[in-house]
């Protein structure tokens, strides 16, 4: 089935489902979320402070502490803080296409937008799901990746390049392992930071951020026709106390002589717990079935 590309402008896009740092970075033996395996923080930044009712406050305080469990919830006065951009928390802001709808020379602001002359085409099935951004792939129980298609960005009348992103992300029991974790930009980039963090999210669910889980890396500069990685191991997280698992990635950007950035995220497939505890393993649904708003892309002021 063919269809049109969401686009967007001076916003944000957010896809979704309906019906159906120095750096820092988690190495081998840091894993987010459990505090046995050792805990992956992130580290107090320049990033801009976002606050979304239902999940925890972001600031400028660095991320540690237990997994939560549905029996013993935390207030909000005891969640552990964060720092970090964390797109993917900020909700379902209705998108804009009015700068994508606009000739490139008629453009203003910053944007994020298809490019024009490529159809996607909507793929559902058990084993790959394609819509809007790129397409997930689910290998078996416990392995599948998603390949963003080829999106432009820019600001005003000016392309500055096209971004591809890449995640590959493996289950082992409670344990979620994203690598590699991939940017690539065709134009000259700046402040590169990828983002993780677990999410409990059923399909068609938006989530809630598992404590103890977020992790970032700063890529920094990556050169024109680069690529940059989540150093040295990739993105890990683990949690046996809650029986659906998504594991979120992000990446912002921004472009020196411009303001702003410009950002990138992908939530995973759905995963099921057999059990919770200890021995608990997390088996991948159909890959059509994600979390709710499982894509975003945009551009931003801070």
């Amino acid at each position: 089935m063919k269809r049109l590309s969401m686009i967007v402008g001076a916003g944000v896009l957010v896809t979704g489902i309906v019906s159906a740092c120095g750096s820092t970075s988690a190495t081998s033996d840091s894993v987010a979320g459990d505090p046995g395996r050792g805990t992956a923080t992130g580290e107090a930044s320049d990033k801009a402070d976002l606050t979304v009712s239902a999940s925890p406050a972001v600031s400028k305080e660095s991320s540690s502490g237990p997994p939560t469990s549905k029996s013993d919830p935390i207030s909000t006065a005891a969640t552990p803080q964060v720092t970090g951009y964390r797109d993917y928390l900020v909700g379902s802001p209705v998108a804009s296409d009015a700068q994508c709808n606009e000739p490139t020379g008629q453009r203003t602001g910053g944007w994020f937008c298809p490019d024009e002359v490529v159809e996607r085409e909507k793929r559902i099935g058990s084993t790959e799901f394609c819509i809007n951004l790129g397409c997930y792939w689910r290998y078996d129980d416990f392995h599948s990746d998603f390949k963003s298609h080829k999106w432009a960005w820019g600001y005003g009348k000016t392309t500055l390049g096209q971004m591809d992103f890449y995640i590959n992300i493996q289950q082992q029991g409670a344990e979620a392992v994203a690598k590699p974790v991939r940017y690539e930009n065709s134009g000259a980039t700046d402040d590169v930071t990828f983002e993780g963090e677990l999410l409990n999210a059923a399909p068609g669910a938006a989530g809630t951020p598992v404590a103890g889980t977020y992790a970032h890396h700063d890529a920094g500069h990556v050169a024109a026709g680069g690529s940059a990685h989540w150093q040295p191991n990739g993105y890990k997280n683990y949690n046996n106390t809650m029986w659906d698992h998504s594991t979120v990635g992000e990446v912002t950007w921004k472009k020196s002589g411009y303001p702003g950035r410009w950002f990138f995220y992908v939530k995973s497939i759905s995963s099921h717990a057999d059990k919770l505890g200890t021995g608990a393993t997390y088996r991948l649904r159909p890959a059509h079935q994600l979390p709710a708003q499982a894509e975003g892309a945009g551009y931003r002021t801070s």
